[in-house]
């Protein structure tokens, strides 16, 4: 695989003035980088094997720490006598810091202990040099927008204003709502900012209200549906039905010793400051991801082998897809909870369609797991298939397809006898649903009677599956979990 050239802090002169004017040249191109994003492959990602992918693009392997892919033009042409006039989108938030300070904590603590203590490798002290800007960029400000990720959505909206720029010229609202979270609140901000930049005349309003909060994430308490394991807080934790097998996973694909070895030169010393050594290389694996969020830099990327990073990948993978995806675990209630934002796009979208409507776009920002939640609903390619064991996650679901700022953009065209065709694109890529459309250089164009109808039985669907619950587990454990539709 090709390997990126660690980027790594200057030494010399740092006094001088050319040294000084690099060093913004820089930090100035790395937001610019972070902001613009890798390319995607040729071919679409969705269901290559992994390891050719990150042959070509060694970051999708940071899962969905990624930056999004903004420089493809995904503008495409319309069915002859169509038109666009509107635009409806959920959006994640830009790049951010890592939730949890213990992280950031723990990896540090156990470098700073090696280093006092002799045990550090050259490599060792060179990963140290440069997770310290990390730490100190990052440590107190849990999950916060970071500036990387203020620029994401600044461009993101440019994208879309260039590309569908006839949408603003013949409506003038755009009604943006995010959840409460200050880091979407904030991408809302920089987003629209950057659109208002593009065109003065244009009316934006901004909303960060708990009433939205239901629609927007629907694994929040504010949603009448939630049941006590969907929350966010169990289904990210041991608690989780998958949790077990999510453990084993680690153990079975990944090799702490090998890794740990090129930064820490005694195996006993290690194993006595560290509790569980897989537990630490996920903390290490959340690093090398996060830091493109905070420096705009890889440079962590280069202390893991290609084949490290693939393993470490499709076990954060299949934990993404237990909480998104289509899994015995939770027998599609996980995904399910998505109905509530799916019903708000199609109310909206409703509305608005209607020629005396003055809403160019509606803007939503929120969560990863929310959105890709709401593709598994949707049964769009890439999220349309079901696994039953942990390793089979991975031919079915990638959580690369979620990065930070991803967006997916429901597109609706009008021609003069008021038909109106709907193009869904996630992230730069033009997705496909299970029903029948009109085909335009590959890209598909949905009847919007027939993609409402399709998505009213997917809510009707959803709301019959979250009916069943409670569920009673019958077995947990080895890549497997069967489950009782008896209610109690």
């Amino acid at each position: 695989m090709p390997r990126r050239t660690a980027s790594r802090p200057r030494t010399g002169d740092s006094d001088t003035l050319h040294t000084e004017m690099m060093k913004i040249l820089l930090l100035t191109l790395s937001l610019l980088q972070m902001a613009v994003g890798p390319e995607l492959p040729d071919k679409e990602t969705a269901h290559r094997p992994t390891a050719e992918v990150f042959a070509e693009k060694p970051i999708f392997a940071t899962g969905n720490y990624r930056p999004p892919t903004l420089e493809i033009s995904t503008a495409a042409k319309a069915p002859k006598g169509y038109e666009i006039f509107h635009i409806s989108s959920y959006t994640r938030h830009g790049a951010r810091n890592f939730s949890r300070n213990e992280v950031y904590e723990s990896v540090l603590q156990l470098l700073h202990s090696a280093e006092n203590d002799g045990k550090l490798t050259q490599k060792g002290a060179a990963f140290l040099h440069i997770y310290k800007e990390i730490y100190e960029k990052s440590i107190g400000g849990n999950s916060d927008l970071t500036a990387i990720g203020a620029a994401q959505q600044k461009a993101l909206a440019e994208k879309i204003y260039k590309e569908y720029r006839p949408v603003f010229r013949k409506r003038k609202t755009v009604d943006a709502r995010s959840t409460t979270a200050p880091r979407c609140i904030l991408s809302m901000a920089a987003f629209c900012g950057s659109l208002h930049d593009r065109q003065k005349n244009l009316e934006i309003s901004m909303q960060a209200s708990p009433r939205h909060m239901a629609a927007l994430n629907p694994n929040s308490s504010y949603n009448p549906e939630l049941q006590d394991d969907l929350r966010e807080n169990v289904m990210e934790s041991p608690e989780a039905p998958y949790w077990d097998d999510y453990k084993a996973l680690w153990r079975k694909l990944t090799e702490p010793k090998i890794f740990f070895s090129r930064l820490i030169s005694d195996r006993k010393w290690f194993l006595e400051h560290c509790e569980d050594e897989y537990e630490m290389l996920k903390r290490f694996y959340y690093m090398i991801g996060i830091e493109q969020c905070c420096t705009g830099r890889n440079s962590l990327m280069e202390f893991a082998t290609a084949e490290e990073l693939e393993a470490m990948f499709e076990c954060e993978n299949f934990r993404f897809f237990c909480v998104s995806g289509r899994n015995p675990y939770y027998r599609g209630r996980n995904w399910a909870l998505s109905r509530s934002l799916l019903q708000d796009i199609l109310d909206c979208a409703g509305r608005d369609i209607r020629s005396d409507s003055d809403v160019a776009a509606r803007l939503r920002f929120g969560h990863d797991f929310r959105l890709a939640s709401l593709l598994s609903l949707l049964r769009a390619d890439g999220f349309d298939r079901d696994a039953d064991t942990p390793e089979e996650a991975i031919d079915v679901f990638r959580f690369y397809e979620s990065p930070m700022a991803a967006n997916l953009l429901f597109l609706f065209y009008r021609n003069r006898e008021g038909k109106v065709l709907v193009r869904l694109q996630l992230d730069g890529r033009n997705l496909k649903l299970p029903i029948g459309g009109t085909s335009v250089d590959g890209v598909e164009f949905y009847d919007w009677r027939e993609f409402r109808a399709y998505c009213e039985a997917r809510i009707e669907e959803a709301g019959e599956i979250l009916s069943l619950w409670p569920y009673r587990p019958m077995m947990k454990g080895n890549g497997a979990v069967k489950t009782g539709t008896d209610r109690e």
